[in-house]
């Protein structure tokens, strides 16, 4: 019984350091991609600004083909505001979905430990809880959205 709680011991010093790096680099990767979306929301929000600012320079001079390709681009900045917006929304959910996954697991380690030391189960049982555990937690769980979308779009709405 020592040398399976010397071992789980063991796997939970890794495994936290595991935990430890792929949270580093999570937040790396994650600054990263919030520094660079924001760089195109700036980009994009002073296209838009010096757009409207030529058109209210310039009406007298623009013709049918400056119009069409103002409001494009005016259509395309709007557009990368949007998608940013999004993107936003979607990581916070992501994030908060995936901490209170983690929470779920990290308590019920707790309660499985809790039930090994009053003796309620024994380490064969704990052991194989531990293990679909860790199966649970590092595993990738996919969000329905797109699933969700495509009902939305067959039934119309209802």
């Amino acid at each position: 019984m020592n040398k399976l709680i010397k071992a789980l011991n063991k796997k939970i010093i890794s495994d936290r350091r595991k935990l430890k790096i792929y949270k580093i680099l999570d937040t790396l990767i994650s600054i990263s991609i919030a520094a660079f979306n924001l760089s195109i929301i700036i980009v994009a929000i002073i296209t838009l600004i010096t757009l409207i600012r030529y058109k209210n320079r310039h009406s007298e001079i623009a013709n049918q083909i400056s119009q069409n390709s103002f409001w494009t681009l005016v259509a395309l900045t709007s557009l990368i505001i949007i998608a940013f917006i999004i993107t936003i929304v979607l990581a916070i959910y992501k994030y908060n979905s995936r901490q209170n996954e983690y929470k779920k697991i990290y308590n019920t380690l707790r309660y499985l430990q809790i039930k090994h030391d009053a003796g309620e189960i024994n380490d064969e049982k704990l052991n194989e809880f531990v293990n679909k555990l860790w199966i649970k937690a590092t595993t990738k769980t996919k969000l329905t959205v797109s699933k969700i979308i495509k009902d939305q779009i067959t039934s119309g709405g209802k």
